[in-house]
């Protein structure tokens, strides 16, 4: 038997719910703490192994967006004439998003679990936030890894922004203003930009019927290790010796099960330390991307995961 139980404060007004949601994240055996009203803390055992990418030895960018999801704030809110039934009902895109990933996490000398994540809410608008995500582990001062982004609260029949409850705004007092987060490519260059193809399986999509936010990640990362390992770009990379240090991606437009989608990516003609990266659905642009490497030395690939 599953017990759900509704956290209160002193005043007696209802708190976060804490309650698995979800199939799958009823069996990850996550424990959830609630240090603050606006922050919610989730224990996890260990990463999964099919967070791991095989062919490097490496964790993979997706799966750390995943288990980031899998610690959504939008799982702990009742309803609040009824904070012992389900949470709102609510579709939640993502806007867009910045993964950091710090090289100790690509490391077998350092601990991997537990692991924690404290998710906060940075600001909340009318039907928009920014939650940002730290994945540590407590023997150690550098985070591991971020995750921030807005995001829109979203009806579910109508696919349009819909308001978060005022009730739930006013209790928490969450921040109302905060730093915009955007992220823009630079012009596309007429030369040397480089072509890959996509399709979309249903293995790619999720319970809203479009593909799933993490999938637009993964298509951009092996189009550009795709590049590399012919030659068009990144030549002083071996695709098997690194890892994504930083990820900046802009969601435009959904993709849906059967589209062919078309990567174009370049090199940043100066630091040749970026990649930019446009995911085109026929003549929709879906989503924008830069991303940039942590260059792996030999010595290093000997203790990463």
């Amino acid at each position: 038997m599953i017990i759900m139980e509704a956290k209160k404060d002193t005043k007696g007004k209802k708190s976060f719910i804490e309650r698995p949601v979800g199939i799958l994240k009823k069996q990850l055996g996550y424990k959830r703490e609630f240090p603050h009203p606006n922050l919610a803390r989730v224990i996890i055992p260990t990463l999964s192994y099919e967070g791991l990418d095989c062919s490097g030895e490496k964790i993979l960018p997706w799966s750390l967006l995943k288990l980031f999801e899998s610690c959504d704030l939008n799982d702990f809110w009742p309803f609040q004439d009824d904070p012992q039934g389900s949470h709102h009902e609510s579709v939640i895109y993502s806007l867009n998003l910045e993964l950091e990933i710090d090289e100790a996490m690509y490391r077998t000398d350092t601990p991997k679990f537990p692991l924690i994540i404290d998710s906060t809410f940075k600001y909340v608008k009318r039907s928009s936030r920014l939650v940002e995500n730290i994945l540590r582990h407590a023997e150690i001062t550098r985070p591991y890894a971020k995750m921030s982004g807005v995001d829109v609260n979203m009806d579910p029949e109508t696919r349009k922004p819909k308001p978060f409850p005022t009730w739930w705004s006013e209790h928490y007092n969450f921040p109302t203003d905060g730093q915009k987060s955007e992220f823009k490519l630079p012009l596309k260059p007429k030369e040397n930009v480089f072509i890959s193809k996509h399709r979309v399986y249903f293995s790619d999509t999720d319970e809203n019927k479009h593909m799933n936010f993490t999938v637009y990640v993964r298509f951009c990362y092996n189009s550009f290790c795709e590049n590399v390992l012919s030659g068009k770009y990144g030549a002083d990379f071996n695709v098997y010796e690194i890892g994504l240090r930083k990820l900046q991606i802009t969601y435009l437009k959904e993709c849906n099960l059967g589209d062919i989608l078309t990567v174009e990516s370049w090199e940043d003609d100066v630091t040749k330390d970026a990649y930019y990266f446009e995911m085109w659905n026929g003549a929709d642009l879906s989503a924008t991307a830069t991303m940039s490497y942590h260059n792996l030395s030999e010595k290093e690939k000997s203790s990463r995961l």
